[in-house]
């Protein structure tokens, strides 16, 4: 990550290379945790190299609508790595899988995040980024193990400016892919 590059956590600006050690300060002294991540894009580098924090096992939950196993292959081969093929937009699915699981720290990353396709398809976009959303919030309070939800957004609706500092709600829209 470049370090001028920031994120809002509990509205507080992190820079995103500090972002891997917020993570792993949910699991300090937790290595025989679960960590659920829903959405599989970020692992294609696998697991180390994609910034997450050791876990005991780390279960991915994915449809696999915008890449391939091939494209979490090295993720996969990591022992503590198990794919969930599963849809966000399928309530029960999400239940079953975080309930099955009984993660401690549930990651959500699951998106449509295609502006232009967003413009052509603001039904499906609702229904990922929205309703997917409430389907993992669901899921999470109907199952006692989970103890963190860490829920991570896009700025790409937002106009870059370039002003260096991180985007705020009343920003300019227009962002482009």
């Amino acid at each position: 990550y470049s370090a001028d590059r920031q994120i809002t956590v509990n509205s507080e600006p992190v820079p995103l290379n500090e972002l891997e050690d917020r993570l792993r300060t949910l699991f300090e002294d937790r290595r025989e945790k679960t960590m659920f991540i829903m959405g599989a894009g970020t692992l294609r580098y696998g697991v180390r190299e994609s910034g997450f924090p050791a876990a005991g096992r780390i279960i991915v939950f994915d449809n696999l609508s915008r890449g391939t196993r091939g494209n979490i292959a090295a993720a996969l081969r990591d022992p503590r790595v198990t794919l969930v093929e599963g849809d966000i937009r399928d309530a029960e699915t999400v239940r079953r899988a975080v309930e099955r699981a009984r993660p401690e720290v549930v990651l959500h990353l699951a998106a449509q995040p295609i502006v232009r396709r967003s413009f052509a398809d603001p039904t499906e976009t609702f229904a990922v980024n929205v309703m997917g959303t409430v389907h993992v919030l669901d899921a999470v309070r109907a199952t006692d193990s989970v103890r963190s939800v860490v829920v991570v957004t896009s700025d790409k609706c937002y106009r870059n400016l370039e002003e260096g500092r991180p985007f705020r709600e009343d920003d300019p829209r227009g962002g482009h892919d």
